[in-house]
Order: structure tokens, then C-alpha cells, then sequence
């Protein structure tokens, strides 16, 4: 059996633009299915199946054809579970993302999206319990947010309404972690 670092596919730090780039670059660590040069799917599942795909810390500004391009990267694309888009330039949460309904961890923070009522695109995903938006231009939607301190961490809370709307939207948000991951 694999390790975890076996289940992750990273393409963070190359300065990608869109999602299409992946087919073109070779992952910092994973092995994507184009690796092995064929279009089956083994019989028996891989060891280390991937469930963590990084792209944070590049120049991402669409994910147009990501459903698309995961679905050529990965042996089984259903076992996402995991989504780092941190540090991008994304203004928008993009529609794409519902291409992906295991994902249950996705990070957002540190890009460019202005609208809090982006993320009502994200109740397509029944399975996402945690969500990162720190680091956005929606911080700073007056009456959104209201920070607190934890820490040496600055965290961000959505005000009691936007919270139960979200929870009824199988959202959860929690204190975001800082960058000394507190």
C-alpha cells in the first residue's frame, strides 16, 4: 500500500494558467495516467490511488475543461477528494468545479474572487465539508465577514446568517489556518 504522498498530484509552483496546461507539464510528484501511456483503467486499483490534486502557487485564471483534463490525468477521477487551488488568480468560483462531486477539501484562498454570492456554486458538491476563502476580495464585502484573532492567526467567519445559509448547503467553515498553520 502507498503512502500518502503517493495519493497526491502536484502541479503547484509552474506557473500554469489553465487547467488544459496539466497535459502539458510533468507534475511536480504523482504519477498521472499519461505516465503510463494507455487509455485502460488497471482491473485491480492502483496502490496509490490519487486522491489530492495541487495546483496552488501558479497563475490560474479558468479551469475551463477541468472535468475534462482530470479525467485524462487520473486512473480513477471519482476518488478526488482533495483540491488546492490556493494562490491563483481566479476571480470567480468557475463552474467547473461541480465536474467534481467527491471533492470534500478545497482550498481558494489567496486568489481574486470578489462575490460572496460565489459560493453558492459550491452547494453542487455533496461532499465539500471544508472550504478556504481567506485571502480573497470578498474579505472585504462590508458586513461579510468579521475577524478574530486564534493565535497568531487571523481568522475569518462568515456572520450568523451567511453561515446557516451555507450549512444548509452542507458547507462548513471553521477558522482558516494562517500561514505558520495555526
Amino acid at each position: 500500500v502507498g503512502n500518502a504522498m503517493d495519493r497526491i498530484l502536484d502541479y503547484s509552483f509552474l506557473s500554469l494558467t489553465t487547467a488544459a496546461d496539466m497535459l502539458d507539464e510533468k507534475a511536480r510528484s504523482g504519477d498521472p495516467i499519461i505516465t503510463y501511456h494507455t487509455e485502460e483503467k488497471p482491473v485491480n486499483p492502483k496502490p496509490h490511488e490519487i486522491t489530492t490534486l495541487k495546483l496552488n502557487n501558479n497563475a490560474i485564471s479558468s479551469l475551463e475543461s477541468l472535468g475534462s483534463v482530470v479525467s485524462q490525468l487520473l486512473w480513477f477521477p471519482e476518488k478526488l477528494t482533495m483540491l488546492d487551488l490556493s494562490f491563483n488568480v481566479l476571480t470567480v468560483i468557475p463552474e467547473e468545479l461541480v465536474q467534481l462531486p467527491s471533492v470534500g477539501v478545497l482550498y481558494l484562498h489567496g486568489n481574486n474572487i470578489q462575490k460572496l454570492a460565489q459560493v453558492d456554486k459550491l452547494s453542487q458538491l455533496p461532499q465539500l465539508k471544508s472550504l478556504t476563502l481567506n485571502g480573497n476580495e470578498l474579505e472585504k464585502t462590508p458586513g461579510a465577514w468579521r475577524g478574530r484573532r486564534s493565535g497568531d492567526a487571523e481568522c475569518f467567519c462568515l456572520f450568523q446568517q451567511e453561515k446557516d445559509l451555507l450549512n444548509k448547503k452542507r458547507l462548513k467553515y471553521g477558522g482558516m489556518r494562517g500561514p505558520s498553520g495555526v
